[in-house]
């Protein structure tokens, strides 16, 4: 019984061999995973059961849109479709019109896609942050680059089509290899943030079609040096290019309005020209460090809050006959501006708008006022034609105060409504 017993353990054993050497794997040999596997379509009717639209894609290395499905025409890619797919390349097939809203959004392999010229719409967020899509060409015919359309992908040059007429809100935003792009005839308006934090830009030229940029449209553009606008551009908005790298700014005649901040923070902007507008907004120009001088527009009536303000080597600057208003901060630590003349048309000066201004070593008041040495303006001034005041410390920061160089400004105006900066 036992010899029995030992021989079936031995036979058993025996027969197991083959099985463990069979199954034994070599994780070196392992076969690869198969690559470019093709994502399965799903279809949906159209509303009026004209054609399919895509609806869904299963998971697959690369994709084929085809131009028919069931003897119909597949119109579309339906909203959401390919959304947080692993998808590398796309390709779809000529016929089909459109691609919708967040179609493709956060398809982070997405490298390539193929658009046939039958396209003429794609969707808000239709390729956001698609972190890996460098190329796209885009067909003529379509008329919008639709909001955060592109946003935040790697795409390094674009050219538009010849019918785009809008680029919407945040389009291009944060598409940090994007270093070439052309603005065809034709484009109205671009959109806020349109560009921003585009680093890589370096120039830009405007079409004469161009109303408006927007807000922010070429914020933080750091490499953005060069930027052509031309007569016809009717707005820019706020903070429009503020710190971007923009040399030279010269703002055609045909814009009326000039945005707050536009420029603000542009550290490498040396010369500016200005239109015939009112304002200067607040902080247009605040922290242009290397802004040397700016000749503002005759018709110029009011420079609002901190429009120069830290303008550190802001050396000329003369102040319209038309001015009557200088806001809060508007010339605050423009260190080396030596003289300024404040126009008869002034009625206000805001607190503190040439406080610091270390180098200012004159003020002029037009008649009827007279010479005002010192700088012991105060932070705020009321110029009423009845009840003219001065407070103090307007010119706060400012050197070299002393009491003899006071002049009388207007009458009604005392040397008790002064505090020097000594004190």
């Amino acid at each position: 019984m036992i010899k029995k017993l030992l021989f079936s353990v031995l036979f058993i054993a025996a027969a197991m061999l083959p099985l463990c050497a069979c199954t034994q794997i070599n994780v070196d040999e392992r076969p690869d995973d198969p690559e470019d596997s093709k994502a399965e379509l799903e279809y949906e009717l159209t509303a009026d059961k004209s054609g399919y639209v895509v609806s869904q894609a299963d998971y697959g290395d690369t994709a084929e849109v085809p131009a028919s499905y069931n003897g119909m025409p597949v119109v579309g890619i339906d909203n959401f479709a390919f959304s947080y797919s692993n998808v590398r390349s796309v390709t779809i097939a000529d016929g089909v019109q459109y691609i919708g809203q967040y179609a493709f959004q956060n398809c982070y392999e997405l490298e390539e896609v193929t658009l046939p010229e039958s396209i003429t719409s794609i969707g808000n967020y239709a390729f956001f942050e698609c972190f890996e899509l460098a190329k796209i060409n885009l067909p003529e015919g379509i008329e919008e680059i639709a909001t955060n359309c592109f946003n935040s992908t790697a795409i390094e040059e674009i050219a538009l089509p010849s019918t785009v007429k809008r680029i919407g809100d945040r389009a291009f935003e944060n598409c940090n290899f994007l270093a070439e792009i052309n603005f065809p005839e034709g484009l109205v308006n671009i959109g806020d943030s349109a560009f921003a934090g585009c680093n890589s830009i370096s120039r830009v030229d405007f079409p004469e079609s161009l109303e408006n940029i927007g807000n922010n449209a070429f914020e933080n553009c750091y490499d953005l040096n060069y930027a052509e606008m031309n007569e016809g551009l009717e707005s820019v908005g706020d903070y429009a290019f503020a710190g971007s790298g923009i040399f030279n700014a010269r703002i055609p005649s045909t814009v009326a309005e000039l945005g707050e901040r536009a420029f603000k923070d542009c550290n490498e902007l040396r010369s500016v020209t200005l239109p015939d507008i009112k304002e200067i907004a607040a902080k247009t120009f605040s922290g242009c460090n290397n802004l040397v001088d700016i000749a503002l527009d005759a018709g110029t009536e009011r420079i609002g809050e901190g429009a120069f303000e830290y303008c550190g080597n802001l050396v000329n600057m003369t102040i319209p006959a038309a001015t009557e208003y200088i806001g809060e901060g508007a010339f605050k630590y423009c260190e080396r501006l030596a003289d300024i003349t404040i126009p008869a048309a002034v009625g206000y000066i805001g607190k503190g708008a040439f406080e610091n201004c270390l180098n200012l070593n004159s003020v002029f008041f037009e008649e009827p006022a007279g010479w005002f040495y010192g700088n012991y303006v105060a932070h705020e001034i009321e110029l009423d034609m009845g009840d003219p005041q001065l407070i103090a410390k307007h010119f706060n920061g400012a050197v070299d105060t002393k009491w003899e160089d006071f002049v009388l400004v207007r009458e009604g105006i005392y040397r008790e409504a002064y505090e020097p900066f000594n004190d």
